[in-house]
């Protein structure tokens, strides 16, 4: 079969274009790991600012709103029994069993949290585009927080409601488990879940007008307020 000067010429375009188009896409990948290093580096820098927010109002409003959680499952943890002869009045009665309102309080202390991160974000500056979340904002916000979410619906499942809401504090069977997620690399595979929902979705939702308020300091925020947690639950 023989070939004309056209068909050679075709082929020969053709073969250039697959070479050009294969260094567009190198390129492409080269160009994002580039700026994916300077995100990161312009996460870094931006705490060296956090005299411009870390003194401002708004921002301890939101870490008042975190720490309510915090203050509950400590008085629960630490006076158990206090719980319990609280849960035997008339209006907590009604609600149920002191892990019953343990749940209920979990509920309210989100609506804090909640409020606390969506007011603050939207004072601050809209929502981004969804053009503008990065690559690296999104590979790393929605692992983070698949991830988390996969370890929280696991501890549901090894352990149930008694379980996760402090029943072995407040006079509930609890089940003892040892396999997953309690023998991966952390002895509170909850909290890390959790964690890592909340600093996954920090990330995703990252924006330069709000990390040059200090948006990214609420993950530490976060990681301090679940890491207080987990050594009050194993200390004391």
């Amino acid at each position: 079969m023989g070939y004309s000067a056209g068909d050679i010429f075709l082929e020969c375009d053709t073969l250039t274009s697959d070479y050009n188009s294969a260094h567009v896409v190198e390129a492409l990948y080269v160009l994002d790991g580039e700026n994916a290093t300077a995100q990161l580096k312009d996460w870094v820098v931006s705490f060296q600012n956090a005299k411009d927010w870390i003194f401002q109002l708004h921002f301890w409003v939101v870490c008042a709103c975190l720490s309510v959680e915090r203050i509950i499952y400590t008085f629960i943890w630490l006076r158990p029994k206090s719980w319990m002869r609280m849960c035997k009045q008339p209006f907590f009665r009604s609600i149920g069993t002191p892990v019953d309102v343990v749940v209920k309080c979990f509920w309210i202390s989100k609506v804090f949290q909640f409020g606390g991160f969506i007011g603050w974000y939207f004072y601050m500056a809209p929502l981004p585009a969804l053009t503008d979340i990065t690559p690296l904002q999104i590979t790393i916000g929605i692992q983070f927080f698949v991830i988390g979410q996969i370890l929280n619906a696991s501890i549901y499942h090894a352990i149930g409601k008694n379980g996760v809401y402090y029943g072995v504090k407040l006079g509930q069977r609890v089940p003892w488990c040892t396999g997953f997620p309690f023998n991966v690399f952390t002895m509170h595979p909850q909290y890390f879940g959790a964690n890592l929902s909340a600093v996954g979705a920090i990330i995703f939702f990252a924006t330069p007008a709000h990390i040059s308020q200090g948006w990214l300091s609420f993950a530490f925020v976060q990681s301090f307020a679940y890491f207080y947690m987990a050594m009050v639950e194993q200390h004391l």
